[in-house]
């Protein structure tokens, strides 16, 4: 920058100057008061604009608080009247045509819909005397909550019940003159109203009385429960689910039923008394228990002097309670997984084994055991006809086996028609379901004994038809 010397022209340029003027305040819309909650119909609320800065525009109107419609009121009060449903106002303001008008805070008139009592059901019914179980009153069609419900003898004075009750269902019992009922009901800030009135008449003549045993029982699977009653008032009875009885009610005498479900089943004990309408209904809850079922395992063969270990499983969780009988050449015939030790003196015994549960319940089931006077093999036959009542399947014979690898059948051609590792499995004669023809195969199986030796054998057989 050069510096000036004597006699140059020096030119100043003048900073510009703040002007308010050429400036507009925006608006302030301000806030909304009057949020009231009224009643449907015949209503009205003052709303009031305040703390707002500028012009009222106008002001909007919802029903649902997202599409405002425009209300042409352009004074900072608005009375809303006779409102049905609840209603959402804000107001608009604006200052000049420079700046965008502001929209105020919104204030909300909620809308109560008018109590209605709605209806009882039922809507008269009878009680007699001593009815201990009572009538249940049940209110519906109403438009509120219930603030309690009230009753009167002579349709004209009604009290409140104490203490209060608030909800829906009215059980009434031990009246001794026939008495009305009904609800109050409020909604919101709308006023109370009554429900219509429910009529329960008093019958004088005593309700039935009846004790039974046991109420509740539980019982193992395919075993009896003994249901007793005893009537105290009353001049017949029924039974339901299926059982009879003469319906005579004998004084001091028990009405005794015996039972067997085969699952959990609620018997009900129906009691009259002639000149009142209402029976007593008594419940015998009968549980019944998951029947136990035991599996003592495969028919078997051993040979003499070869140890058997037997595994008795069952059904429940336990822990149960075993026993084998005969205890005949058993280790122990309390547990579940014996040893029988079997000398050449033996042939065929039946053992039976019962489990026992903690609650008493039981199952029980068999094994035949074959005791072979030779050492351990697996024998399997020459030949086999398809079909027939005797020798229908062809299979291999394990004794003194305690597992087979496999037992596997080949027809000419080397093609496997048959395999198992299951000992009692054998083959029928079929391939996927087709009969295969008469002829030699080839056939290999392997198996471990009870003391761990490997019997492995191959030979041929011919099938018949």
């Amino acid at each position: 920058r050069s510096t000036p010397k004597t006699g140059d022209v020096l030119a100043f340029v003048s900073k510009p100057t703040f002007d308010p003027n050429l400036f507009v305040d925006a608006p302030e819309a301000g806030q909304l008061q009057g949020s009231v909650e009224v009643c449907a119909g015949d209503n009205s609320s003052t709303l009031n604009l305040s703390n707002y800065s500028g012009n009222i525009l106008n002001w909007l109107v919802s029903t649902d608080s997202i599409s405002y419609s425009v209300l042409p009121n352009t004074s900072s009060t608005y009375i809303a009247s006779n409102l049905n449903s609840s209603t959402f106002y804000r107001a608009v303001v604006s200052k000049g045509a420079v700046c965008p008008p502001d929209t105020s805070s919104v204030a909300i008139i909620s809308v109560d819909q008018q109590s209605v009592g709605g209806a009882i059901a039922p809507a008269e019914s009878i009680l007699c005397a001593g009815q201990t179980a009572g009538e249940k009153l049940v209110l519906s069609g109403n438009q509120g909550s219930v603030t309690n419900w009230q009753f009167a003898t002579d349709g004209l004075n009604w009290a409140d019940q104490n203490p209060a009750n608030p909800s829906g269902s009215n059980t009434v019992k031990n009246i001794t003159l026939s008495t009305q009922y009904r609800a109050i009901v409020k909604n919101g800030v709308c006023p109370e109203v009554n429900s219509d009135p429910a009529n329960i008449l008093f019958n004088p003549v005593p309700f039935p009385e009846a004790t039974i045993t046991p109420t509740d029982t539980t019982i193992c699977f395919a075993t009896n429960a003994f249901l007793t009653a005893n009537i105290t008032v009353g001049t017949s009875y029924l039974w339901t689910q299926g059982l009879t009885g003469d319906g005579i009610v004998r004084t001091g005498a028990d009405i005794n039923q015996t039972v067997s479900p085969p699952s959990t089943t609620a018997y009900i004990l129906s009691v009259k008394n002639n000149g009142c309408p209402n029976a007593l209904l008594e419940t015998f809850q009968v549980r019944v228990l998951a029947p136990v079922i035991v599996n003592a395992g495969n028919d078997t063969s051993v040979v003499a002097g070869e140890p058997l270990q037997f595994n008795a499983l069952s059904s429940d969780a336990g822990p149960d309670i075993f026993l084998w009988e005969p205890s005949v050449n058993l280790s122990n015939v309390f547990i579940p997984d014996p040893v029988g030790n079997y000398s050449l003196a033996d042939n065929i015994i039946t053992y039976l084994v019962k489990a026992t549960t903690p609650f008493g319940c039981s199952g029980e089931d068999s094994i035949r055991v074959k005791v072979f006077r030779t050492l351990p093999d697996i024998f399997v036959p020459n030949a086999f006809t398809p079909g027939t009542a005797v020798n229908a399947l062809f299979r291999p014979i394990p004794v003194g086996v305690a597992t087979l690898e496999f037992f596997r059948i080949y027809n000419r051609v080397g093609q496997l028609v048959f395999s198992t590792s299951s000992i009692g499995e054998g083959w029928d004669g079929s391939l996927r379901g087709v009969p295969q023809g008469s002829g030699g195969y080839v056939w290999m199986v392997k198996g471990t004994d009870y003391t761990g030796k490997v019997i492995a054998k191959k030979g041929t057989m011919v099938l018949i038809r």
